[in-house]
Order: C-alpha cells, then structure tokens, then sequence
C-alpha cells in the first residue's frame, strides 16, 4: 500500500538487519558489512523500496552516492525515483 510507514524499528528494518552482519572494525563502534543483504535479494529490494517511499514525495534533483555503500544503494533508488545517480 502506498501508505505505508516504516518504522526504524519495525518488521521491514528486522528483516534487512537479520542478513547484514556486525563486524567489530578498528574502533568504529557500529560497522555492519551489506554484503549479507546483497546477497539476499528479498532484503536488498526490502532496502530499496524503504529508501524510495521515503523520498518519493520530496522534490529531489539527484541522487548521489558519498561511499562505497552509496555506490551499492545508490543506482536502484536513483532508478526508482527516476532521477539521475551522481
């Protein structure tokens, strides 16, 4: 439904976070590797659909990729929204 609310800690965040595993990372405190989401295309299209429905109704130019992870996120949202991938 198009009225759907994703809550930080609801069923769709559950989901997503149960393949992508924590791993300790020279002092970073919360370093979780997306590979275990990629993997599992269920949770990745999980992931793009939350990402989209939470921009889809703001008037956004572009959508740009900061990181690695941004380069992985990125291009599916950006598709989605029909706006450029910068």
């Amino acid at each position: 439904s198009t009225s759907t609310e994703y809550l930080q800690d609801g069923p769709e965040a559950q989901r997503i976070a149960s393949v992508i595993p924590y791993y300790p990372f020279h002092g970073v405190p919360r370093f979780y590797d997306i590979s275990g989401m990629t993997q599992d295309p269920e949770a990745f299209q999980l992931c793009i659909d939350v990402f989209v429905k939470r921009y889809a109704g703001m008037d956004v130019d572009a959508i740009a990729g900061l990181d690695a992870r941004g380069f992985v996120l990125g291009p599916p949202i950006a598709l989605a929204l029909k706006k450029p991938f910068i």
